[in-house]
């Protein structure tokens, strides 16, 4: 782990990247380790029990061959005198005396001595590993009765020697498998630290993105699935700057359609309503000099003022359309298009507009709507001043779940495959994607044009 200085320096991501390694790599080792201390203690009971099971069996059979022995030599002796039995018996007992695996004491009083009273465990042997020994051979005592005494033979099994000899062996045994236990765990978790080092590396650059800086820090080295996501990384970095360059194209984009909304309503408020205000203002001092007697011109006047003033009102009422669409939470989708129909036909006269609405279609929220307003008025406004178009038809209809679309005109058409940019297709474009829709253009020069959207009510 670095030092906190140096997670300082490395800064958010660096201290981001650190823990998700360490708590990936520690938490295989963690598990990997138990997985080792289970088979460990699996192995250690196994040892344990063999161990125990091959200590009795040698302890009892040392037990079972001294007492074949003494039962032998006590049949052998059964006729000889008492000085005789007890000098065999002395030196029957000095031969076995320091053997393994056995306790033997000879005793003429009437108890014997506790001569094999051993420790609970020997020197250097755990207690738990000495408690699990059995031992099926119980102690042997042989009285043999003399002339004035009666000498006894005590053998019991002594496995401290080989009790300690096992717990040398399984000792060994699980210190060997320890060892290993660790040195594979060990080998495993720089393994996956090693592997997992590239991926500090794909944080920071994640952390880069995010912060729209490209990325510098995404390895070209590693394990493959460490390799394969730093290549999709790549290419999501390239898709997220095309995007970006994207929104700003599109924000300039704004920024250009904002400029000519004002170029336009500042023409039109210069060019329409400017002049009929220039002329109202005339025609009221007009009026104003008249003599009384010339009160028909006066009337004729006041009817050019009217005239003037409703003039006004009829660009207004355009340019505040065009500006904002009608209330369509209010009027419903179709009748917000009804208006924009109408309005557009008294504006132009000279062509012919056909339409076809589907009520169905005030189903679609306000929100969702209000684009489809703006997709029908701007393939209008392109067809009046590029199409050069004498028919127009506009169709909406409801189909299932989606709003179909549909503007064509007879106008001069154009290269649909070119560039269209000053016509605002492009713009329609995107509230049609905005609405998860589709959204065509089909033109031919001479053979006009059809622009066709499709998209989900809601």
């Amino acid at each position: 782990m670095s030092p906190p200085g140096k997670a300082l320096a490395n800064g958010t991501s660096a201290r981001a990247a650190r823990p998700a390694r360490l708590e990936l790599r520690w938490r295989l080792s963690l598990a990997i380790g138990l997985l080792l201390t289970a088979a460990l203690a699996g192995a250690a009971l196994v040892a344990v029990g063999n161990a125990r099971v091959a200590v009795s069996r040698e302890v009892d059979t040392s037990l079972r061959s001294a007492t074949a022995s003494l039962d032998l030599t006590l049949s052998l002796i059964r006729d000889l005198d008492d000085i005789e039995v007890e000098r065999v018996l002395a030196k029957w007992v000095a031969g076995f005396t320091g053997a393994r695996h056995l306790c033997v004491s000879l005793d003429t009083r009437s108890a014997p001595r506790d001569r094999c009273a051993f420790p609970e465990a020997p020197l250097g042997v755990p207690g738990w590993f000495v408690q699990g020994a059995e031992f099926s051979e119980p102690p042997v005592l042989r009285e043999i009765p003399l002339t004035e005494k009666t000498m006894r033979v005590h053998l019991e099994a002594d496995p401290r020697d080989e009790l300690r000899e096992a717990w040398v062996d399984v000792r060994s045994l699980l210190l060997v498998i320890g060892a290993l236990a660790f040195a594979v765990n060990l080998c495993v978790f720089l393994t996956i630290s090693f592997a997992l080092r590239p991926l500090e590396r794909l944080v920071r650059a994640m952390d880069q993105i995010g912060r729209g800086q490209r990325a510098t820090e995404l390895p070209r080295s590693g394990p493959p699935e460490v390799r394969l996501l730093s290549e999709k990384l790549g290419e999501l970095e390239d898709r997220i700057a095309r995007g970006r360059e994207q929104v700003r194209s599109l924000h300039l984009r704004n920024l250009d359609l904002q400029e000519d909304e004002r170029r336009m309503v500042a023409r039109e408020l210069h060019d329409e309503i400017g002049q009929h205000v220039t002329a109202i203002e005339m025609e009221t001092i007009r009026v104003a000099r008249m003599a009384p007697e010339e009160q028909v011109q006066r009337e004729v006047r006041l009817q050019q003022l009217r005239a003037s003033v409703a003039e006004i009102h009829r660009i207004s009422r355009r340019l505040v359309g065009r500006l904002r669409p009608p209330s369509i939470e209010s009027l419903g989708l179709v009748g917000a298009l009804d208006g924009l129909l109408d309005r557009w036909r008294e504006d132009h006269p000279d062509i012919a507009l056909g339409a076809e609405l589907d009520p169905g279609c005030d189903r679609m929220p306000g929100d969702r709507a209000v684009h489809l307003y703006r997709i029908v008025q701007e393939s209008l406004s392109n067809a009046a001043r590029h199409a050069r178009a004498k028919t127009i038809g506009v169709r909406v209809m409801l189909e299932g779940a989606a709003v179909k679309l549909r503007v064509g005109d007879d106008g001069c058409g154009f290269d649909a495959q070119g560039s269209y940019r000053g016509y605002g297709l492009a713009g329609m474009r995107e509230r049609a994607e905005a609405l998860s829709g589709t959204f065509t253009v089909v033109s031919k020069a001479g053979a006009g044009t059809v622009i066709e959207a499709e998209f989900p009510i809601a």
